[in-house]
């Protein structure tokens, strides 16, 4: 079981006895990533999940990195942002991203902030907004929601997102 407290930067809504539903073994630890700044946990795989809040579904579409409010939130790529568009609903929160970039889009759920704007170009680096809980049951906690679709596609033909996360174990 994964001790959140050794990553240097995870939340205090996770440190201590939080449940983690991670079923990849190569999600196990503490990551950093282009699309973060510190070192985080990841909190719920993509794909089978018995997390209780999947009960129905028995799937999440992304992967959920634990990432205290705040968090900076930077493009990994180059790309065209919108800003929480209606294909998205409200369940990614009301401070969603989609950046669309060569052939997908990703999505950035449950944002505290968002500093560009609906249709601006971004590339590698470029601070996008902050981690946050906007959408989020109090049983999810601060976290950044990472899922990557086809172009125009929905969460039902996500795909699996550990390559666009380009995480690396610290």
């Amino acid at each position: 079981m994964l001790d959140p407290s050794k990553c240097s930067a995870s939340s205090d809504y996770w440190k201590g006895n939080r449940r983690f539903y991670v079923t990849r073994a190569e999600e196990h630890g503490c990551f950093t990533s282009p699309w973060f700044d510190g070192t985080h946990p990841v909190m719920l795989s993509f794909g089978h999940s018995d997390a209780p809040w999947y009960a129905k579904t028995g799937s999440h579409h992304g992967i959920d990195i634990d990432l205290p409010v705040g968090t900076p939130v930077r493009s990994a790529i180059s790309g065209t942002v919108r800003v929480r568009p209606a294909s998205l609903g409200t369940v990614y929160g009301v401070k969603a991203l989609l950046l669309r970039s060569d052939g997908h889009d990703i999505v950035l759920g449950h944002l505290s902030s968002v500093v560009v704007q609906d249709g601006q170009r971004v590339g590698p680096g470029d601070l996008l907004g902050h981690s946050g809980m906007s959408g989020v049951e109090d049983m999810d906690g601060p976290h950044l929601h990472f899922e990557v679709r086809p172009v125009g596609g929905t969460y039902r033909s996500a795909l699996h997102p550990w390559s666009f996360l380009r995480a690396q174990r610290s």
